[in-house]
């Protein structure tokens, strides 16, 4: 069954957030630059996203490829950058583990 895009995207804190901001004494650009960040606190359930690409139709379906919500094609995964983020991501947490193991 196809999930409703309210139960897989939990905005509450976003709208929470926009709401101070509309209403705080800062300048538009300001606004817009705090909106836009605003928008990283939405809560996703992959899962439930899983589900609804399955019944979206292919417009959609690029569209959360391109946005990185389904990977289903790895080379458009490379293409698209996400898998070099997942090897820096590595990296890092490799080098974290090393630095660890040689303060033992």
């Amino acid at each position: 069954m196809k999930p409703s895009e309210a139960d897989i995207v939990n905005t509450e804190k976003v709208d929470a957030l926009l709401s101070e901001i509309d209403a705080a004494p800062v300048p538009e650009k300001v606004k817009k630059m705090l909106r836009v960040c605003a928008y990283r606190h939405a809560v996703i359930d992959f899962e439930g996203m899983a589900e609804y690409y399955a019944h979206a139709n292919k417009t959609v379906q690029r569209l959360m490829e391109r946005n990185a919500l389904v990977i289903i094609d790895f080379d458009k995964a490379v293409e698209n950058g996400f898998v070099k983020m997942t090897k820096d991501l590595q990296d890092i947490y490799d080098k974290n583990t090393e630095a660890l193991k040689d303060a033992e």
